[in-house]
C-alpha cells in the first residue's frame, strides 16, 4: 500500500499485524463522521461559544482566537469535549448554517452555491426588468432589476438589482453572466452587463442571437385594431399567434398581420372562446418597428378579447465591443505604469472612467447651439443644440468646440450671382462645397476651384476697407466668408449675415472630482488648437475664475495653477490649427508641463488654485477665431515623472 491515509480524508488504514486495532479504527469513524454530511455553524466566527454542542463544526477563519488560535483555513469538530482539527479538501460541499447557505470550498475560501440575490449558482427571480417602480406592496425578498428612467424607489438606481427586505430596498450590482427568470416575462435571461437578454447563442463580447415571446392581450373595438407592442426593429419574425380569450362580436372572422399586409399571419380565423392560430411565417426581418394589426373581415369589432404573441429571433451587436478588454490599462495609457482614472478618446467613441467602461456625456457636455459639421459620408449633417458636435474635416473624428464666428454671405445655400460683401481690412476665409468656382475681386482677388461636391474648398485673403465682390460659377454651395485665417463651422444664411454662439464644453462633476489643488494630478489633452490672434490669450483649460492652462498672446503654452506662470517653452501660431499635445502635472512639491514631446519643464510652485468646475476653454466659451478639435482627454492620479509627462506629450496617432 502507497500510503498509511486515505487520499481526500486522511483516514488512518488498518496496518498488517497492528496492535489496537480500534484506535486506528475509530479515529477514521471519528474523521469520517466530521466530514460527511458536513453542516457548519459558520465559516466566519473567529472564536467558539463557550460550550459548544457535541458534534458540531466550524470552518476557522484568518486571525481567529480563543480555542481556533493558530488553526486558520481548518475544519473544527467538537467531540467528547475537545476540538480536532482536519484539514478540507478542495471543493468540499457545506450547508453554513448561520449564513443560510450551500458553499464549495474552493481551497481558501467558501463560494456559495446559491444566495440571497440569487446570483451563485442559483437562478435569480425577478418580477421584472422593465419596470420603472417597484409595486405597492411589494413582497418580501422580491428583486427587481431597475431600468433607465426609474422613479420613485428606484430613482437614480439604474442598472442595479433592487431587493426588497424588511420593509426597504437595497441596491447592488448584478453579476454579469448572472441567469435570471423574469416573472412578468415569463422567461429565462442572462445579464451581459447591461440588459438581460435570452441568447440562443452569445460571443464573449456579447453579440448573441436571442429568442423571445413578447405578448399582448388587445380587447376588440372598430373595423381594425394595432398593438401597442412592436416588432422591434431588425427583429427577425418566425410568427405571430393568436388566442381568444373572450368571444369576438360584431365580425365572423378576423385577420391577423401589419398594416399593408391584413392576412400575413393568419385570414378569417376563429371567433370562439378558446380559439387559436399558430401564424408561422418563413423567417421574415423588419427593419422599422411595427405593431401587429387585428383586422375584421367584414363589419366591425363590437368586443372580445384576443392575445396576441409575437415569436422572434432578435441579433444584438455586443454593447460594448472592448468591455472585456480594459482598453485603458494598455501600455500607452501607463503614467509610469499607472492606468489613466479618466480617458476620453473621441476618435474612436470609447470612454473610460474611474476603471470602468463609461460614455462622453460622463465626461463633458457641450453648451451651444446646433452646429454643421462633416461625417465620416463627407456630408454634412447638423449637430444638436446642447450635446457633443464631432467633425470629421481632419479625416479622424474629433470632437469639435469653438468661438463665434459670422457669416457675411448672404444667401449660402446654392449661390448663382456675384454677391458684394462690405470688409473691413483684415483676414478672412472663404469656403464652400462643390466642383464650381469662387472669382474674387474688389477688396482681395483671387480664384477659389473646388474640388467635388463633399470636398470644402477654403482660401485665406488679406482684404483691405471696401466690398469684396464673390462671383460664383458651376456648382457652388454652402458658401461661408468669415473672419479669421481658416474655415470654422458652416453657418447657412439666407437674407441677413448669420452669427454662430460660442460653445462652451463643461467637464462632468465626475471627471472634475479627479482633480484637486494638491494633486497629485497629470492631464493629457491632444488634438487640434487655434490661437485667435497676438493680442489675446486662448485658454485651454480652466475652472470658474482661473486658467490651469493657457495660450499666451505670443503663442506660448503655459500652465498656471499658482501666482506665477510656467512656460512650457513652446508656442502656438497664431490664426492656425496646430497639432498639439499637452501634458501637465502637479502637487504640493511643484509643477511639470510638456507640450508636443518637448523636455518637461518644472518647478517647485506650489498650487494655490481652488478646483472647482472645470471647462474646456473658459467658462464663457472661446473667443472668434478659436477652435479646438479634440482627439483625447486623459487624467492620472499621480504626478508623473519627467519622462513619463515628455511621453504623454504626443500628439495623437
Amino acid at each position: 500500500m502507497a500510503s498509511d491515509q486515505s487520499a481526500n480524508l486522511a483516514l488512518p488504514y488498518l496496518a498488517a499485524a497492528q496492535a489496537q486495532k480500534h484506535v486506528t479504527h475509530n479515529e477514521a469513524v471519528r474523521r469520517l463522521d466530521a466530514h460527511v454530511q458536513l453542516a457548519l455553524e459558520s465559516v466566519t466566527t473567529a472564536e467558539p461559544p463557550a460550550a459548544p454542542a457535541e458534534g458540531a463544526r466550524w470552518f476557522v477563519p484568518a486571525g481567529a482566537t480563543g480555542a481556533f488560535a493558530g488553526q486558520d483555513g481548518k475544519l473544527a469538530a467538537y467531540e467528547a469535549q475537545a476540538f480536532d482539527f482536519l484539514d478540507l479538501p478542495r471543493d468540499a460541499l457545506a450547508y453554513i448554517r448561520d449564513a443560510e447557505t450551500f458553499a464549495r470550498f474552493d481551497g481558501g475560501a467558501w463560494v456559495a452555491l446559491s444566495s440571497g440575490d440569487g446570483q451563485g449558482a442559483g437562478t435569480l427571480v425577478l418580477e421584472s426588468v422593465t419596470a420603472t417602480a417597484p409595486a405597492a406592496a411589494p413582497d418580501e425578498g422580491a428583486v427587481w432589476f431597475v431600468p433607465a428612467g426609474a422613479t420613485g424607489a428606484f430613482a437614480g438606481q439604474a442598472g442595479s438589482l433592487a431587493t426588497y427586505q424588511n420593509g426597504a430596498f437595497s441596491f447592488r450590482a448584478p453579476r454579469t453572466g448572472a441567469l435570471a427568470f423574469i416573472r412578468d416575462a415569463w422567461r429565462l435571461a442572462l445579464f451581459d452587463g447591461g440588459a438581460f437578454v435570452s441568447p440562443l447563442a452569445v460571443r464573449p463580447a456579447r453579440a448573441a442571437i436571442t429568442a423571445e415571446v413578447i405578448e399582448e392581450d388587445l380587447v376588440l373595438s372598430g373595423a381594425s385594431l394595432d398593438t401597442a407592442m412592436v416588432i422591434p426593429a431588425r427583429a427577425i419574425v418566425l410568427g405571430v399567434s393568436t388566442r381568444i380569450l373572450s368571444e369576438v362580436t360584431g365580425a365572423p372572422s378576423f385577420d391577423c398581420g401589419v398594416a399593408g399586409e391584413s392576412g400575413k399571419f393568419g385570414s378569417a380565423l376563429g371567433i370562439a372562446l378558446g380559439a387559436s392560430n399558430s401564424g408561422v411565417i418563413g423567417p421574415t426581418a423588419f427593419y422599422a418597428a411595427t405593431p401587429v394589426r387585428l383586422s375584421a373581415t367584414s363589419g366591425v369589432f363590437t368586443g372580445g378579447r384576443v392575445r396576441v404573441s409575437i415569436h422572434m429571433l432578435t441579433c444584438p451587436a455586443s454593447a460594448f465591443p472592448e468591455r472585456e478588454t480594459e482598453w485603458w490599462a494598455q501600455a500607452e495609457y501607463g503614467l509610469d505604469g499607472v492606468p489613466p482614472a479618466l480617458a476620453a478618446d473621441f476618435c474612436r467613441e470609447r470612454y473610460a472612467l474611474n476603471g470602468a467602461h463609461s460614455s462622453s456625456p460622463q465626461v463633458v457636455a457641450r453648451s451651444g447651439g446646433a452646429k454643421a459639421v462633416l461625417s465620416a459620408a463627407g456630408a454634412v449633417v447638423m449637430a444638436p443644440a446642447n450635446v457633443l458636435a464631432f467633425d470629421y474635416a481632419s479625416g479622424r473624428r474629433q470632437m469639435v468646440v469653438e468661438g463665434a464666428a459670422t457669416n457675411v454671405f448672404i444667401g449660402s445655400a446654392a449661390p448663382t450671382a456675384a454677391q458684394g460683401i462690405t470688409v473691413t481690412a483684415q483676414t478672412y476665409t472663404v469656403s464652400f462645397w462643390g466642383p464650381g468656382t469662387l472669382t474674387l475681386s474688389g477688396a482681395a482677388t483671387g480664384t477659389v476651384t473646388g474640388g467635388g461636391t463633399s470636398t470644402r474648398s477654403t482660401y485665406t485673403i488679406t482684404a483691405t476697407a471696401g466690398t469684396l465682390t464673390v462671383t460664383p460659377s458651376g456648382t457652388v454651395t454652402k458658401v461661408q466668408v468669415e473672419v479669421g485665417s481658416f474655415a470654422t463651422s458652416y453657418i447657412e444664411t439666407t437674407t441677413a449675415a448669420v452669427t454662430r454662439t460660442t460653445d462652451v464644453a463643461t467637464w462632468s462633476a465626475a471627471a472634475t472630482a479627479l482633480l484637486s489643488t494638491n494633486g497629485p494630478v497629470t492631464i493629457a489633452l491632444r488634438g487640434k488648437l487655434s490661437h485667435a490672434a497676438s493680442t489675446a490669450s486662448t485658454g485651454i483649460l480652466s475652472n470658474t475664475t482661473t486658467n490651469i492652462l493657457r495660450v499666451e498672446s505670443a503663442g506660448t503654452v503655459r500652465m498656471y495653477m499658482a501666482s506665477s506662470s510656467l512656460n512650457s517653452g513652446r508656442s502656438i501660431t497664431a490664426g492656425t490649427m496646430t497639432e498639439a499635445g499637452i501634458c501637465a502635472a502637479w502637487d504640493t512639491a511643484g509643477r511639470r508641463i510638456a507640450v508636443n514631446g518637448s523636455t518637461p519643464v518644472s518647478d517647485t510652485a506650489q498650487p494655490t488654485t481652488t478646483i472647482d468646475t472645470m471647462y474646456l476653454g473658459t467658462p464663457v466659451g472661446m473667443n472668434t477665431r478659436e477652435r479646438f478639435e479634440l482627439d483625447e482627454i486623459l487624467v492620472w492620479s499621480v504626478k508623473g515623472g519627467a519622462s513619463a509627462v515628455q511621453g504623454q506629450a504626443r500628439v495623437w496617432a
